[in-house]
């Protein structure tokens, strides 16, 4: 049975209780990490400076967190060579939440179209609470 290292597990515990509903199931079919949940503004301006985020305050600074990082475990350290793997993933963590009513994007389908291709900005381990 699957399991959170503690990073994981403290990086979890930062997300909404849906987020860390769906990821603790999820976590049952598919082995994967909690790389961020909450993150403070001073981290997000840095990584909105490396072009690694195109928001300079996101769903990511709100207490609890309303996005989440994540990947499967293990995973190539070129994550280029394990796009399909990712892309299980985030199919399996889609439909936890679907199942459970509540709606996630996915930064690898920011438009929920389910047309992969049509994306200028591709954030493969983002999942956020979509409300309203």
């Amino acid at each position: 049975m699957n399991h959170y290292s503690a990073s994981s597990q403290t990086n979890l515990e930062t997300c909404d209780l849906r987020l860390q509903r769906i990821f603790t199931e999820a976590l049952q079919v598919m082995d994967h990490s909690i790389i961020c949940g909450y993150r403070t503004e001073s981290e997000q301006l840095a990584l909105f400076l490396e072009k690694k985020t195109k928001v300079r305050l996101g769903k990511h600074q709100t207490k609890p967190s309303l996005a989440i990082d994540a990947i499967p475990f293990p995973i190539n350290p070129d994550w280029n060579k394990d796009l399909e793997k990712i892309c299980v993933f985030a199919g399996i963590v889609l439909a936890i939440a679907h199942k459970r009513g509540i709606k996630l994007r996915w930064g690898r389908d920011w438009d929920g179209d389910m047309d992969l291709n049509d994306q200028t900005f591709n954030d493969y381990v983002h999942f956020e609470i979509v409300e309203g």
